[in-house]
C-alpha cells in the first residue's frame, strides 16, 4: 500500500518537472520568435536597406563608382552635384530609415539578449541623427561617412 502511494507521488513529481520543463521551454521559443518579429529582423531590414540604398547612391553619383571617390568629391565641393545629391538621399532615403532604425532600438531595447548593451547600439539613434543633420544642412561637407555604418557595425 505505501509502495502505491510512492509511486503515484513519484509519478506526480514526474509530471510536474515535465510540465515546468516543457513551460519553460514553451516560455524561451516565444522569447526568441518576439526578438525575431520585433527586434532584430526590422532593425535587420532597416539596416540592410540603409546599406544598399547607399551603395546605390555612391554607384549613381560617384564619378568612378566608388565611396571614396564620392566623399572626396563631396569635401572639395560642398556646392557641387555630390554632394547635393547626397543630401537629397540623406533628406528623402538615408535618413527615414536611420530613424526607423533608431526608433526599433529605443522601442525594443528590452528584446536584446546581452550581459551588458553595446554603448554603439544605444548612441545610433542619438550620434547618427545629430551627425546626419549636421551634415545635411552644413555648408562644410568634411564629415561624409557611410550612413548607418554605425547600426550595421553593432548589428554583425
Amino acid at each position: 500500500m505505501a509502495s502505491g502511494w510512492m509511486i503515484a507521488a513519484a509519478g506526480w513529481m514526474f509530471a510536474w518537472f515535465n510540465s515546468k520543463t516543457q513551460e519553460e521551454r514553451k516560455a524561451r521559443i516565444e522569447r526568441v520568435n518576439e526578438q525575431l518579429r520585433d527586434f532584430y529582423g526590422p532593425l535587420l531590414a532597416c539596416v540592410t536597406a540603409t546599406k544598399s540604398a547607399y551603395d546605390a547612391m555612391v554607384k549613381q553619383h560617384s564619378p568612378n563608382g566608388s565611396a571614396a571617390a564620392f566623399q572626396e568629391r563631396c569635401i572639395h565641393d560642398p556646392t557641387g552635384p555630390e554632394a547635393k545629391a547626397y543630401r537629397v538621399w540623406m533628406d528623402k532615403v538615408l535618413q527615414p530609415l536611420n530613424e526607423k532604425a533608431a526608433s526599433i532600438i529605443a522601442e525594443h531595447i528590452d528584446l536584446l539578449d546581452a550581459q551588458h548593451v553595446v554603448p554603439e547600439l544605444l548612441q545610433v539613434g542619438f550620434a547618427q541623427k545629430q551627425q546626419d543633420a549636421s551634415i545635411l544642412y552644413a555648408s562644410d561637407v568634411t564629415q561624409v561617412t557611410s550612413p548607418g555604418a554605425h547600426a550595421y557595425a553593432s548589428c554583425r
